[in-house]
Formats: structure tokens, sequence, C-alpha cells
């Protein structure tokens, strides 16, 4: 309906990227969120969408867009949860010291998100530090007591949880 609209508005575009991007459909999306930022390059949430919907594509700039969009934004509401995404993406690419730095950060951002938690949790295990790994998970656990497997899946690989499931994290 938004598109039907105003399918020149910069922040539709960003969103309904998003969108397509969330529900799999990453080549539309990017090309919405590069439309967005072409619009509109102060629009943080479509820079930072489409960075992130180019990492899943395997384009490591978008590290790159994300740090932007974060940064052209510093006071957003959602730092916490996009530098959630982005520790996740660094984590996923092996830059385990950027992921630790990404994670502390959105962690920083609210205190009320335990997705940042979670990805600390799972690059300090990483980097063989159990007790900054059990403080994060700890924190988790604050803000989500019923924090489950099923919780740590949406940002954690299989492999990833059988690693804190044997560091006793779990």
């Amino acid at each position: 309906t938004a598109m039907t609209l105003d399918n020149q508005d910069s922040d539709v575009l960003g969103f309904v990227g998003c969108a397509y991007a969330d529900m799999g459909q990453l080549a539309r999306g990017i090309g919405m969120m590069r439309r967005a930022v072409e619009l509109n390059p102060s629009n943080a949430q479509a820079r930072v969408g489409l960075g992130a919907a180019m990492l899943l594509q395997g384009e490591t700039e978008g590290v790159d867009i994300m740090r932007y969009g974060m940064r052209i934004s510093p006071r957003d509401s959602r730092l916490g949860i996009w530098g959630a995404l982005l520790a996740r993406q660094l984590l996923s690419l092996g830059r385990v010291k950027e992921a630790v730095e990404a994670a502390e950060t959105a962690c920083r951002c609210d205190d009320k998100i335990f997705l940042p938690r979670l990805v600390l949790a799972v690059a300090e295990n990483t980097t063989r530090n159990p007790e900054r790994a059990r403080a994060a998970i700890d924190d988790a656990r604050r803000i989500r007591p019923q924090l489950c497997k099923a919780d740590v899946a949406r940002f954690a690989s299989p492999d990833e949880i059988n690693e804190l499931e044997a560091a006793g994290l779990m």
C-alpha cells in the first residue's frame, strides 16, 4: 500500500526494501534500498538495511555501508539492533575482534535488548574468553529470563551453540 501511495519516497523505499530482504528477496530489496539512498543520502535506515542485505549476498562492502549508516544517525533508537546485526555478520566473516567491538557497542546503545548480548557471548566464546561469554549470557538472561536455545539459534549457528553448550554457557 505504501508503495502504491508513494513509490519515490526514500523512507517508504527503505522500509519496503528491508521487508523484501527479510523475506529472502534480496535483489529486490537491495534495489529499493539503493534507490532510497539515492533519493536521500541521509536515510540511515536504508543504508544499514542495504549493507545488511549486501552482506547476506556475500558482498563484504556491506560492512562499511552499515557502519556509515550507523554513523550518520548517532542517536538512533535502532543502534542496538543494527549493531547486533553488524556484529553477527562480522563474526560470520571471521572478523571476531571487530565482532566483539560491535557487539559491545550495541550493548551500550540499549540496555533492554538481549540480541547483542547473545552475539557478544558467541564472539567471546569464540575468542576462548569464557568469563566474558558468561557475563554476556547472564546479561541476556537479565533482559530475557526465559532465554532458551531457540532464542540463541536466532543469532548463532548450530556449531556455535554446541560450543556454548560445551563451555557450560547454555
